[in-house]
């Protein structure tokens, strides 16, 4: 539905570039085609954002159902990924302290 949503979207901006060269009715009848065009996208994308919204709501309540028949698995789960991340973190600050501290002794001046 993505490839169909970017076409349309090429087909009006080619349509908004030939109004721009152009007067009168002509203009005129490209900038409608042009309009009628982006109101099909905003159709569609109104069709994708809901179907997000669902796919969301399901992983919600997938998770929540998860979360009532393992409580524990649930906390262990979200201990450990903590514990990771921290040491990811500090990690990353033991890296940037090393780095600061690389100054080879022949170029430190006296």
């Amino acid at each position: 539905m993505m490839n169909e949503v970017k076409s349309i979207l090429a087909q009006a901006e080619d349509l908004l570039r030939q109004a721009a060269g152009t007067s009168g009715v002509q203009a005129a009848e490209l900038r409608e085609k042009a309009m009628a065009l982006l109101e099909q996208v905003k159709a569609q994308t109104s069709v994708l954002q809901d179907q997000a919204v669902q796919k969301a709501k399901e992983a919600g309540a997938a998770t929540e159902e998860f979360v009532k028949e393992n409580p524990w698995k649930a906390v262990g789960m979200a201990a450990g990924l903590g514990l990771l991340l921290g040491a990811m973190l500090k990690g990353d600050d033991k890296m940037i302290a090393a780095e600061k501290d690389i100054t080879p002794p022949a170029l430190e001046k006296s």
